[in-house]
């Protein structure tokens, strides 16, 4: 029982993660100019089409491994559900993909979030006063190294990287 709630955890912050990431890209779509991102991840160096192309992949990427879990059951055996033996079998073939692209843009993310912490440390050692001393950008870290480590304990790069199972 613990061992499946441990499981969740970074699949439950990949959702909440990759869902606003998503969230955000679109809402900057639809109002350009405005960089829903800035509240999480400080992109400007990158460029708008970059940034948003980034965020883009890394939200989608935190969507399949967040929703990466094969239920079994009988339910799923049933005869005219030939439309999810399909999807099982593509998302098998991509999974190894999808979970690569998701640690090397977890790298990229964590390093982009790591100059935004030392930025707001040399802005409060200069500038600006917070009464909380910790960015929001370093929880965002946290969850995304989070992912990151429980992909590595999967080794996606091993022959057959299986789901999470319940």
């Amino acid at each position: 029982m613990i061992g499946q709630f441990i499981q969740l955890v970074p699949r439950t912050l990949a959702v909440f993660v990759g869902g606003f990431s998503l969230l955000n890209v679109l809402i900057g779509f639809w109002n350009p100019g405005f960089d829903a991102n800035i509240w999480w991840i400080d992109t400007r160096a990158l460029g708008a089409q970059l940034a948003s192309f980034l965020l883009l992949a890394y939200g989608a990427v935190l969507l399949f491994f967040g929703f990466d879990i094969e239920i079994t059951g009988p339910a799923f055996r049933l005869p005219g559900l030939q439309i999810w033996n399909a999807i099982r079998r593509w998302r098998n073939r991509y999974r190894r993909v999808a979970y690569l692209l998701l640690l090397l843009l977890s790298g990229l993310v964590l390093a982009i979030i790591g100059l935004n912490v030392i930025t707001f440390y040399k802005l409060l050692h200069f500038r600006i006063q917070s009464r909380f001393g910790l960015p929001f950008s370093l929880w965002i870290a946290l969850m995304a190294a989070t992912i990151a480590l429980s992909i590595l304990r999967q080794k996606p790069w091993a022959q057959n990287p299986g789901p999470a199972r319940l």
